[in-house]
């Protein structure tokens, strides 16, 4: 089994969201609120279906020469060793943090559920 960008879009729909789609790519960019704040996703639909990432856009900064960074990227590496399937990355140069989930459907499908909860 695998998801198309139509299902995608049906499941997205069947939840109300609101989202754009990326005219290069199997991709939707979905705006979601917080409990602290209004964040960007991306959803793309790679390898012919059997792979779905959500991501952020610029989740949080925090440059290099931040005076704390370490602690930053402490607290990143500790919620990455905590969740299961939610995970944090933090680009050295321009210090963007992004939080991103990968979903291998090679044999699954994805609910809704799992979208809620991821």
């Amino acid at each position: 089994m695998s998801i198309s960008l139509d299902d995608l879009k049906a499941l997205l729909a069947e939840d109300e969201v609101r989202y754009f789609l990326d005219p290069q790519q199997s991709a939707v960019l979905a705006l979601f609120g917080g409990n602290h704040g209004s964040y960007q996703i991306v959803l793309a639909v790679e390898l012919e279906g059997s792979f779905l990432q959500l991501k952020t856009i610029r989740y949080a900064q925090c440059p290099t020469t931040h005076p704390h960074c370490r602690a930053v990227l402490e607290l990143l590496g500790d919620l990455n060793y905590s969740y299961r399937s939610t995970k944090f990355g933090w680009d050295p140069r321009d210090g963007e943090i992004v939080c991103f989930v990968d979903l291998w459907l090679e044999d699954a499908t994805v609910t809704l559920a799992q979208l809620r909860s991821n």
